[in-house]
């Protein structure tokens, strides 16, 4: 433990801070104690005087130990070298600015049980406990720990970084404590619930069921109230049978509702008053839905609670405009949370809900989503997949001379009929570039709007297949893929209108349930050019895990 030989004397120091505090009690002996041990942890021998502008100490109790740690220490709230933090517990850390050092102490729990042990004949536990602290050893009554601690500018003493005024009340609000929301600048009590509520008028002393950090309210008689929205929930007790929410906050009140109120004994009632710059967040989720949707995708009936769902209005392939929707989910006060894009969908399937999130929003928030959706073409697509016609070519001599059992076309057809395409022709070929290029214009030939090749993808002589595709006049040729498996996969153009794909899938075709070929099939026939860059996408995410069971697409392969 540090010396004490130049802090003034424990009886003097207990004596003054007494005096502040009006009275002596256990906490002022532990506060005095805890303050002389920090200040001599951390070097500060003059804290009133020379060192006084070298000391920060942080409090997480407002209880007696507090004003004996201001007395002694000599920091305060006003200086801003005393801070609070309301922790509820008997401890405080000492701060040396000057040379970074910092101690936490805490006091003992089992100091309290101690204290008897020091005076049994004192029945009283305080006048124990009091008597006690003042004769313990430092290490019965607190432990001590070296932290650190991070001040932000906003938080030194010295003159105010920074005064800004509320857009809302008008008051001023110093050192970065303001909220930034909506492109509003507002004191924390308009932001969220403060501590206190102005009481305006006697609408606000009647009812204390009134929402009360929504000064925007207004008590109307329930005939006059039809097209304005609850401002808290209402409750219906039927004897015996039920007792529960009848109407919840933010109901609009529609006229078949009025009977039911008067049933329940409501003549007035308290509403919300929307403002022309704002909007309830049912009118909300429809602005905001049809910000979103492009094509094939609809509103899925009417808002439940301010969120709305988003569905397939087709079977396709849902598309996102992914940094569309962060500049969305930006804005704040709104969001959307979509199924991931390049995901298959059924007709009818949720792919996204909305919603604004409080419960009355401001008008600007809700104008500019609408504004990046048609900036953006929209955000969220479902689109139609094109059922293919599809040619085949599988390559290699082993197949071709029946040396081994081809596994390539009952997978091939399986994934082509999935997607609702046909196979208009399966072609064996040998290792031999010619015969290959043959194969795939008489597919071609036959009215194939897809080439599937198999085999000969890597780099060993004989696997000549991308070759035999270089071959036939195809443009835009991407070999190789950031996905496992499937990284010697093959996506070619042969010009024409329309263009017709070739897809090159490498042996992994074979025997892995799932490979690049499952992500790129449905984008292909989506009508989407896939290139490097696309390919190249996919290494996040592009490795399979192998599951013992697979249940792609219901996993991160792809995502």
């Amino acid at each position: 433990m540090a010396e004490f030989e130049d802090i003034k004397s424990f009886e003097m120091l207990l004596r003054e801070s007494t005096r502040i505090h009006g009275h002596i009690c256990p906490g002022q002996v532990l506060g005095v104690k805890m303050s002389m041990l920090g200040l001599g942890e951390i070097e500060i021998s003059d804290p009133k005087g020379k060192d006084r502008k070298s000391i920060i100490v942080f409090v997480e109790m407002d209880r007696c130990a507090t004003d004996a740690v201001q007395s002694v220490t000599g920091c305060s709230l006003g200086h801003r070298t005393l801070k609070f933090m309301d922790y509820g517990k008997m401890a405080a850390t000492f701060l040396n600015l000057r040379t970074g050092k910092a101690v936490r102490l805490i006091a003992k729990e089992d100091s309290r049980r101690k204290a008897k042990e020091y005076f049994p004949e004192i029945k009283n536990k305080y006048e124990a406990q009091l008597e006690a602290y003042k004769i313990m050893p430092w290490e019965d009554l607190f432990d001590l720990m070296e932290v650190t601690v991070n001040i932000n500018p906003e938080d030194m003493p010295g003159r105010p970084l920074r005064r800004v005024s509320c857009d809302k009340c008008g008051e001023y609000v110093r050192d970065l404590r303001e909220v930034h929301r909506a492109g509003k600048v507002l004191c924390r009590p308009c932001a969220d619930a403060g501590y206190y509520v102005a009481v305006t008028d006697e609408v606000f002393k009647s009812d204390p069921s009134l929402e009360h950090n929504n000064p925007e309210t207004r008590k109307l008689a329930v005939a006059e109230a039809v097209g304005t929205v609850i401002a808290h929930d209402i409750t219906e007790i039927r004897p015996g049978e039920f007792k529960g929410r009848a109407f919840k906050k933010g109901h609009i009140i529609r006229e078949e509702d009025i009977r039911h109120l008067r049933r329940l004994g409501k003549e007035t009632l308290f509403v919300l008053n929307i403002a022309d710059d704002e909007m309830h967040e049912d009118d909300a989720a429809y602005a905001l839905a049809n910000a979103l949707m492009g094509e094939g995708v609809e509103i899925e009936g009417s808002p439940v609670e301010g969120k709305i769902n988003i569905i397939a209005g087709r079977e396709g392939l849902l598309k996102i405009n992914k940094k569309a929707l962060l500049e969305f989910n930006m804005l704040g006060d709104i969001m959307c949370a979509t199924v991931h894009s390049n995901t298959l969908v059924k007709k009818g399937q949720i792919v996204a809900g909305t919603r604004a999130i409080p419960l009355i929003v401001k008008k600007d928030v809700v104008d500019s989503a609408v504004c990046l959706g048609d900036r953006a073409g929209k955000i969220i697509h479902v689109k139609e997949i094109r059922k293919p016609k599809t040619g085949v070519v599988i390559t290699g001599n082993e197949v071709y001379y029946g040396l081994i059992k081809d596994a390539f076309a009952p997978v091939i057809t399986e994934k082509i009929k999935a997607v609702g395409g046909e196979i208009i022709g399966t072609y064996y070929a040998p290792d031999e570039e010619s015969v290959v290029e043959a194969r795939l214009r008489e597919l071609i030939n036959a009215g194939a709007d897809l080439l599937i090749t198999t085999g000969g993808m890597s780099v060993d002589p004989d696997d000549i297949t991308r070759f035999a595709i270089r071959n036939l006049g195809a443009r835009d040729i991407t070999y190789g893929s950031a996905v496992l498996p499937g990284a010697m996969f093959l996506v070619a153009y042969l010009d024409g209108v329309p263009s017709i794909p070739v897809l090159g899938i490498p042996a992994c075709g074979m025997y892995a349930k799932t490979t690049v070929f499952d992500l790129i099939l449905p984008r292909v026939l989506a009508g989407e050019r896939i290139g490097i860059r696309e390919l190249a996408e996919l290494g996040h995410g592009g490795l399979c895990m192998k599951c013992e069971t697979c249940n792609y697409p219901v996993c991160p392969f792809g995502k």
